[in-house]
């Protein structure tokens, strides 16, 4: 079974991204992980006793009953046939994970450039960062999920881990992800506030100060 965990806060997206991901024959289950003090009810959701993606993500783990992870931000559709594409990548047992190309949901030559940007970055340093859709065995991680709970950055930790356990693939099928942030504060802002961030961790600042400046720029 693939397990799907998606750290949300209940955004309007949500009924896209839940739509592309009923669209297979496989068995799966949805996961739904939501910080303290938002609202949502169902046998499918839990809480993080924190707040921050990582802590979202590591409390839906823990919650999942599948063999397979597929960590999905709620902003982010997938493609079709996304199930067969993990489940044949992972038939081999050299590979530990992967994710998806990325595209956006609107076309821009920046924002085609932050594409393209996004591959190369992937290809130069084998690091995927939590929109493409992260892919991996379960009970490869979970002896490994303190260092992914984190407020910011545990698609970071997360792909380092992967590539210490094997090999690590970029599958070419593309998730579309939504232009939102960059619309909101413009591609410039938006990728300086980045760069900001994964610059101060790649310097050894803690994720919990970094997350603190990323929500005052919310």
């Amino acid at each position: 079974m693939i397990s799907i965990v998606i750290p949300t806060l209940g955004t309007r997206s949500l009924a896209q991204t839940l739509a592309s991901v009923v669209q297979t024959n496989h068995q799966i289950e949805v996961i739904l992980a939501v910080p303290p003090g938002v609202s949502m009810t169902g046998d499918t959701v839990v809480s993080s006793e924190q707040k921050g993606r990582g802590h979202q993500i590591v409390s839906g783990i823990h919650a999942t009953k599948g063999e397979v992870m597929l960590i999905l931000h709620d902003d982010t559709t997938l493609p079709k046939g996304w199930a067969d594409s993990i489940v044949n990548i992972l038939a081999n047992p050299a590979i530990s994970g992967g994710g998806f190309a990325l595209t956006f949901d609107r076309s821009t030559l920046w924002l085609r450039f932050l594409e393209r940007l996004s591959r190369f970055w992937f290809h130069l340093t084998g690091e995927f960062w939590g929109d493409r859709g992260m892919f991996f065995r379960k009970n490869d991680i979970l002896p490994y999920s303190e260092e992914i709970d984190i407020p910011i950055m545990e698609d970071v930790r997360l792909s380092k881990r992967l590539r210490r356990l094997g090999s690590t693939v970029l599958l070419p099928e593309n998730v579309v992800t939504s232009a939102g942030s960059f619309d909101r504060r413009g591609i410039f802002l938006q990728v300086l506030r980045i760069v900001r961030c994964r610059t101060a961790y790649a310097l050894g600042i803690s994720p919990n100060l970094i997350h603190s400046w990323y929500q005052k720029d919310v």
